[in-house]
């Protein structure tokens, strides 16, 4: 997201932009939901001296975010291109866990 005009924050902008994303976002925000084992979150980042820093975490997000995104990175750092509701992919995540669970 983006900050309004005149305004540091930009929680409730409504101003989003899917093409200028930082690649090392992606990689940290990997990293760190693997180290906390969140299975979905969002994050949040600022930069500071130009190297990227998270500065909120959520449990909690809107889906259109996700759904309107023209695609999604894996852990690879692939990009996918296609819309997906994050609830679909919590649920393939649980079935594909509950599947490995009992092979």
């Amino acid at each position: 997201r983006s900050n309004r005009p005149k305004d540091f924050r930009a929680s409730a902008s409504g101003l989003l932009d899917y093409k200028n994303i930082d690649l090392k976002m992606i990689t940290i925000a990997f990293e760190v939901a693997r180290k906390a084992k969140l299975q979905s979150a969002g994050f949040d980042f600022l930069y500071k001296n130009n190297i990227p820093v998270i500065s909120e975490i959520s449990y909690g997000f809107p889906a259109y975010m996700v759904h309107e995104s023209p695609g999604y990175w894996d852990t690879s750092l692939k990009f996918h291109p296609g819309h997906i509701y994050p609830q679909d992919a919590i649920i393939e995540d649980v079935i594909h866990n509950v599947e490995s669970d009992h092979s």
